[in-house]
Parts: structure tokens; sequence; C-alpha cells
């Protein structure tokens, strides 16, 4: 008989809508149509002023980002003059070659502008599996930026899941699962995770019609799959896979920071623990 681990690795999607979406022509207008406008008017919830700021607050020495999109929260980072220095490696992933290749690119070129050597490294992979992440020897820093290589120095000091849950088809529960244990299992013990996702239920004081009419339109197509998705669920399974955890909320869309990734798979968890809640504005 399956365990229930077995069971939730097996029910992990292959591909999906909400990966595959991301063309060469949906890419080039993402920033203007995605970061820009529904960001601003639709899910009310700022790129510049509330995205970026919670990417760049977690961006560490070794970083992993899932969900890269364009690459557009890294490379502007990377690119900015008080940030050059923190990130010496950072590895991209994605299930979308299109989208993982188009974010490598575009980091890369940040990183030849940025002040010090940033290795950076693309690996396609499914998020709700295990990711296939090589563990590189600790002397393997910064000055590659060919986007073949490890992340170097052994485990990530920092992490980021930036509008990816609410891509992946499975119940709430299940994929708050399977990608919180994909990425714990290569973070250090003090690591920080940042994301971002926009919530199917709840938040209904600061819905308008058209972010109504946008996520019905959106799950209908298979663009997203967040129905069903409820803060209260991400928040207890970040906080039963992390000791201290911060959730807060802005428009429809879910912020978080947690820290310090507890041991073991996340069904074998204690539902108790992680210390505050809040952390900014709604």
């Amino acid at each position: 008989m399956a365990s229930a681990e077995e069971e939730r690795q097996a029910a992990a999607p292959q591909g999906d809508s909400g990966s595959a979406i991301y063309s060469p022509i949906m890419l080039s207008v993402y920033d203007a149509m995605v970061l820009g406008v529904s960001n601003r008017y639709i899910w009310r919830c700022s790129t510049d002023k509330v995205l970026l700021p919670l990417f760049e607050s977690a961006m560490s020495e070794r970083h992993l980002d899932i969900g890269v999109g364009t690459g557009y929260f890294p490379a502007t980072v990377i690119s900015h003059p008080s940030s050059a220095t923190k990130c010496k490696s950072l590895t991209l992933v994605d299930l979308n070659p299109t989208a993982l290749e188009t974010a490598r690119r575009r980091v890369l070129r940040a990183a030849k502008r940025a002040s010090s050597p940033v290795h950076v490294s693309a690996v396609l992979a499914n998020a709700t599996k295990p990711l296939p992440l090589p563990t590189p020897s600790n002397s393997d820093h910064g000055g590659n930026n060919n986007g073949n290589g490890g992340s170097s120095g052994g485990k990530f000091t920092s992490a980021s899941i930036f509008y990816l849950l609410h891509c992946i088809p499975l119940p709430p529960e299940t994929k708050a699962a399977l990608i919180l244990d994909a990425v714990r299992a290569h973070l250090a013990p003090n690591a920080t995770l940042v994301g971002a996702t926009i919530l199917g239920r709840g938040r209904d004081a600061q819905r308008g019609w058209l972010a109504r009419a946008c996520l019905a339109a959106y799950n209908w197509r298979g663009i997203f799959t967040n129905a069903d998705d409820d803060a209260e669920v991400f928040e207890r399974a970040l906080r039963r896979a992390f000791v201290h955890v911060e959730v807060w909320f802005v428009g429809v869309v879910m912020l978080f920071r947690a820290r310090g990734p507890r041991e073991g798979p996340l069904t074998a968890l204690d539902e108790e623990g992680g210390e505050t809640r809040g952390g900014g504005s709604g």
C-alpha cells in the first residue's frame, strides 16, 4: 500500500496550463501586463512598492528562485547598487524551458553589470517534486556566469516562490506540502523563504469586479488553479515547515516570510509552532 508521501508525489503535475502559457509572446509583455497593469489595478499589490522590496529583503549570498517568470526580480535586485555585492550565487528553477531561458539570459546580463561576480545557474524542474539540485564544493564561488553550474557554497541561505502557488493544479494542502518540502530540502538552517501568491478565497473586501472576473476566467482556462486557495491553509503549512513565520496581505495577494526550516517531511511535523502574525499592511 502506497504511503501518504508516495501518493502526494504521484499527484504532482508534470506540466500544466499555468506553466505552458509562458510562450515567447507572453513573456515579451509579461512585465508590462502582469507586473505592471495586473498587480497595480487588478490584484492591488504593487510590484515596485511591495513585491520587489520583499524579494530584495531576503536575497542573500546563495539564493534559490523558483517560478522565475521573466527573471525581473533577481535581475533588478542584482543590478541595484546596494545589493550587487550581497548575492554571489543564484539558481533559477522553472518547469517551463522558455521562461527559464528568458530569465537566465536576463539575470546574466544583470550579473555582468554587477559590481561583484554572481554565479548564475538554471535548472529545469517541477517544484512539486524533489528538486534535482547539485551540492557543489564550498570553494565554487562567483565568477562563472555561463549558467551551467549549480549553486555554490552548499545549501541555499535564501529562497523565493513568487506567484507560483496559485498556478499549481493541485489542492491547496497538497501543493503547499509538496513545494515547501522540495524547497526546505535545500535550505540552510537559518535560511529565509519569501513568497507571494494570489488568493482564490477570502479577502473579499479587497476584490473589485475586475479581480473577480479575472480569477474566474483564469481558473476556467487553467492559467490559475487557485479557486480553493485559502490563506489559512498556506499559513498553517508554513508554520509547520518553519520556526519563524510572518504572513500579511496586500490586496488579494498573500505575502509571507519564513525562517528556520524544520526537519522532516511536512506531513510528519507537529502542526503547532511558528511565531508572529502580521508584518505588513493589508
